[in-house]
């Protein structure tokens, strides 16, 4: 029965992308008048494994483009080619080649076979034409010394007197790999002449994604031991092999898992977790002293579902290098474009966030590094005037504060310029009030289409993108702020929750109803004074905290529902804050904090205005979760509600 090796193609999918990233980095970070070795041969590794594995599952395209741009990298690493920036430069396009061939196969889409041709071209130019497309059995003359091990069953032997029947090229390419197949031996890859040497060398990496063990030749330990070392220096993807107890230790501590698996489960334990809440709740009316034992239980059962809840989130988050990882090619590629002098500086690559956020954050931080750099960081002329470093410096740092993963952006460029964004605003009609403060200004770029450059590009200027930026991170369900100075640079922070699926609220009452506040968004609560409260002609009710007047929004008012309390001296003003501004809402009173299982509204109902979900407390009653953005927004409208 033939084996199916389509089960396997989700696993080579990824291990394919982890070593175009990892190769991309080691490129970026090459010094082209002295690399490093050990850096080449993990350039090397890197395609040399992608062909294997491509060999492996016949996908013959990006076989034959990793083959000749692994043979041009062979020469670079032993010296038959000197290291140039112009090769750096091909081999970043060879390697968006391979990820575009990649992505053909995985989505199953027509492959641009232009790409790949000019690619191989350019790659076999530079080598001196040396690199020839020919199939593995013609390349190389010369046998390997030491055959490699492989489990499976050995090769059938041809019936009667008949020949077995020759293979064409792409059908022997696609022989390599697993010993579960028909063909017993793992045949080493093709090599052209300039890489027949890679026989004897160190780095024959295995094909089959660590499926087989291939023992190094036994008589040579410290060759041994040199690879093991050299390979311990790169990615996790690229380690040296290890011996059967440490590999079998090595599986039992590390697993794929698909990420919708890791969903259910976490959708389950959101599912204990309002469970326990229930049970907690129905406890409450019980007798302590009759009930000690239950009671015990109950708060140990607490802890446990903590721990179990804290656990499973763990396993969805990952460390933001993952994005980050992208935008140093990103950077190299723009001061090539515009003839500017940047560093980008990155911290905080191992801050972890929820892998659901991964692919999301990609645009908006793009847009903002692009926008930083383009309208943000001067000419090297005009830096020079200003008496700053020619060489510009942007800050890419992430860190958890609080619940919350914030991502910052700052760059030491000319800064946001208040006058031609309110001047900018006015021609596109959009109304600013009177006394507008610098955080209201800049928060007007992220109007669409609003944008101060004065000569359109690829890149742009800040407006360009920046309502992208601000509708995904509030999809994430976070905030932006900006902070900027004339001639100093401009600040743009991210805020996002650990996870959008459970949160730390605040149950608040508002008549017969209970909302829920997240509570990272609360600054404080209080009990106002008659004496505080304020009554402005155009700005309607203030309350006068310390100092600052903040805007009061009475909630019963917002969902068109019945309260006693309309007086703020008797309910309780909780102060949120948005995007960099803050409102005091009143409610009734606070019930207390509760850690709550978001339940998408869009899912089971639709979106409504102010409401950000739902969820469903300890008594079996739903509660609707505030969207604070909404909530901070009506405070500068004219008498807008929520409902109706």
């Amino acid at each position: 029965m033939e084996f199916d090796k389509s089960q396997f193609f989700d696993v080579f999918y990824e291990e394919t992308a982890e070593h175009l990233v990892t190769m991309e980095e080691l490129l970026l970070r090459l010094d082209v008048s002295s690399p490093e070795q050990e850096e080449l041969n993990a350039i090397f590794r890197a395609v040399h494994s992608i062909k294997g594995g491509a060999g492996t599952f016949g996908f013959d395209k990006l076989t034959k483009v990793a083959h000749v741009f692994e043979t041009v990298l062979d020469q670079v690493r032993k010296g038959a080619l000197d290291l140039t920036t112009e090769m750096v430069d091909l081999f970043l396009e060879g390697g968006d080649v391979l990820n575009e061939i990649l992505s053909s196969y995985k989505e199953e889409t027509e492959i641009d076979t232009t790409s790949s041709v000019s690619i191989i071209e350019r790659l076999q130019a530079i080598s001196g034409g040396g690199v020839q497309d020919k199939p593995a059995s013609k390349i190389s003359e010369k046998k390997p010394k030491t055959k490699p091990k492989t489990k499976g069953k050995a090769k059938p032997k041809a019936k009667g007197n008949k020949a077995p029947e020759k293979k064409t090229a792409p059908e022997d390419e696609a022989d390599l790999g697993f010993g579960f197949f028909d063909d017993v031996e793992v045949r080493k890859e093709e090599r052209s002449d300039s890489a027949s040497a890679l026989e004897n060398s160190e780095e024959d990496e295995d094909p089959g994604f660590g499926f087989f063990e291939t023992e190094a030749d036994a008589g040579d330990e410290k060759s041994r031991q040199v690879l093991a070392a050299e390979k311990l220096s790169v990615s996790p993807r690229s380690k040296a092999r290890p011996d059967k107890t440490s590999k079998a230790h090595a599986e039992a501590t590390s697993i794929r898992i698909g990420v919708e698996k890791v969903d259910q489960l976490f959708n389950q334990v959101g599912e204990i977790v309002i469970t326990q809440a229930m049970l907690a709740q129905t406890a409450s009316h019980l007798d302590p002293a009759i009930f000690e034992h239950l009671e015990n239980g109950l708060t140990q059962l607490e802890r446990n579902t903590r721990d179990l809840q804290e656990s499973v989130m763990a396993i969805r988050m990952v460390p933001i290098r993952m994005v980050f990882s992208r935008f140093p090619r990103l950077v190299r590629d723009m001061k090539k474009t515009f003839n500017k002098e940047l560093e980008l500086v990155m911290i905080g690559e191992e801050t972890e966030i929820d892998k659901g956020f991964i692919e999301k954050l990609s645009d908006p931080l793009t847009h903002l590094l692009r926008n930083s750099f383009d309208h943000g960081i001067e000419s090297p002329e005009a830096r020079k005037a200003a008496g700053k470093d020619p060489k510009g410096t942007i800050v890419l740092e992430a860190s958890h504060q609080g619940g919350n993963v914030v991502i910052e952006v700052k760059d030491d460029g000319a800064g946001l310029n208040r006058e031609r964004i309110l001047a900018k605003a006015a021609d596109q009609n959009i109304p600013v009030p009177e006394g507008i403060s610098d955080a209201e200004v800049w928060n007007l770029i992220f109007a669409p289409g609003f944008s101060t450059a004065k000569k359109v590009s690829d890149i742009s200027g800040r407006g360009v993108g920046m309502d992208v930026v601000k509708k995904n991170v509030q999809s994430m369900g976070g905030m932006v702020e900006i902070e900027s100075e004339a001639g100093v640079g401009s600040r743009f922070i991210i805020r996002l929750p650990l996870t959008l699926a459970i949160i730390e609220g605040m149950v608040v009452q508002v008549g017969k109803e209970v909302y829920i506040l997240p509570i990272t968004s609360i600054v404080e609560s209080m009990r106002p004074k008659a004496d505080d409260i304020k009554t402005i002609m155009g700005k309607g009710e203030l309350v006068n905290m310390r100092g600052e007047y903040l805007p009061i929004i009475r909630l019963y008012e917002l969902f068109g529902i019945h309260s006693e309390v309309t007086d703020p001296t008797k309910g309780v003003l909780a102060v949120i804050e948005s995007e960099g501004g803050r409102v005091a809402v009143l409610v009734d009173e606070l019930i207390g904090q509760q850690q709550v299982v978001i339940k998408s509204m869009e899912t089971n109902f639709k979106k409504v205005k102010g409401i950000a979900g739902a969820t469903i407390l300890g008594d079996g009653h739903v509660a609707f979760i505030l969207d604070v953005r909404s909530i901070r927004s009506f405070a500068r409208q004219d008498e807008e509600m929520f409902v109706g």
